[in-house]
């Protein structure tokens, strides 16, 4: 992931602008403004459902669902092709997995030897 790696690119594209532009950054830039305006003007873009329940893991607020959608997808991730809009993200959701399973792996390696080296002396 670091620059000059063979999977920076890939990196900074899936990764990168979503964590800069979705969920540290967003009030430096507009997308929020553009994913609303680009649901508005769809053709089926007019109405959304929210779910209620007494259960808090059934309530759905499925407007907010589909503006980070069309904010991660359309506008961060650049798939344009509805069809294919299901084998991308999962291919992108895929490389985000394999990334934290390596940092993951990397962490519980790294505490491990330095309370090894450490701590158990």
């Amino acid at each position: 992931m670091f620059k000059g790696g063979r999977k920076h690119t890939e990196f900074i594209e899936n990764v990168h602008h979503l964590r800069n532009k979705v969920t540290f950054h967003y009030s430096e830039n507009r997308l929020f403004e553009k994913a609303i305006s680009y649901r508005a003007h769809r053709k089926n873009g007019k109405n959304s459902s929210i779910t209620i329940s007494n259960d808090i893991r059934y309530r759905r607020f499925n407007i907010a669902d589909e503006i980070i959608d069309i904010t991660v997808c359309h506008l961060l991730w650049k798939i344009t092709d509805d069809s294919k809009l299901e084998e991308e993200t999962d291919r992108r959701a895929q490389f985000c997995f394999e990334l934290c399973k390596a940092f993951l792996n990397f962490c519980g390696e790294f505490s491990f030897r330095y309370i090894k080296e450490n701590a158990l002396k």
